[in-house]
């Protein structure tokens, strides 16, 4: 009976999911990704603080949407991937060792796409980053489609957020801390119309850094409560 359920638990724990509201947007030099911290099992709240914003690399992160578990282990498979490629180009003289956490927005791109359709796992990803060629935003789909975008949203809340991000006309041209603002929005607007979204607004704004490096730094946000006129 206790093998029995022990299974059962650990049946449960796979198959948690992620109601969640993801979004981003481009701003004038980067990029701000945001998502909310409720994790589920059907209607049980499962975590109240999950962490969806995964680092792939030093300038590139990707907010996980679908099964928990493979949201993480995939990117988690795919930050390995871009440090092993850097690791190898290192040694060749290819790359300074500076260089090892750092990968191409595109590169990251393609890296997601190939384990997404080489797989059957159920998630999706809003990917964002800096590299050489400015700020790119894409979202990618559970079957490994990929589109480009100034602003996107994703999971059970995406049409909440994403109709903020159009409320407030955002555009690439706007200034971080105006960025900021829309996504913490876009995501408050998707808790407040999805049951399954809940907790805090976590966000990461990724942008060009001293001496040339790209620099993340991670926010936190109590969810405010949905209010007339916002």
């Amino acid at each position: 009976m206790g093998a029995a359920r022990h299974l059962i638990a650990l049946a449960l724990l796979l198959r948690q999911t992620r109601a969640t509201t993801l979004a981003g947007v481009v701003f004038e030099h980067g990029v701000v990704l945001g998502a909310d911290s409720r994790a589920t099992t059907g209607s049980i709240i499962a975590d109240s603080s999950c962490d969806k914003l995964h680092p792939l690399c030093g300038n590139c992160w990707a907010g996980g949407c679908g099964t928990a578990a493979d949201a993480d282990e995939l990117t988690r498979h795919v930050a390995l991937d871009i440090r092993l490629r850097g690791l190898r180009a290192a040694t060749t003289a290819i790359a300074a060792p500076a260089a090892v956490d750092v990968a191409t927005v595109d590169e990251a791109r393609g890296l997601l796409r190939r384990r997404l359709k080489s797989s059957r796992l159920q998630c999706g990803f809003v990917l964002g980053g800096v590299d050489a060629t400015g700020p790119k935003l894409y979202r990618v789909e559970p079957d490994g489609a990929t589109a480009s975008s100034k602003y996107a949203a994703m999971g059970s809340g995406q049409f909440g957020a994403i109709a903020r991000i159009e409320a407030a006309r955002h555009a690439p041209t706007a200034s971080r801390d105006d960025a900021i603002g829309v996504v913490r929005c876009a995501i408050e607007a998707g808790i407040a119309c999805d049951t399954g979204s809940g907790g805090e607004v976590h966000l990461v704004v990724i942008e060009p850094g001293d001496a040339g490096a790209v620099v993340a730094t991670r926010l936190q946000f109590e969810a405010r409560p949905p209010a007339r006129g916002r």
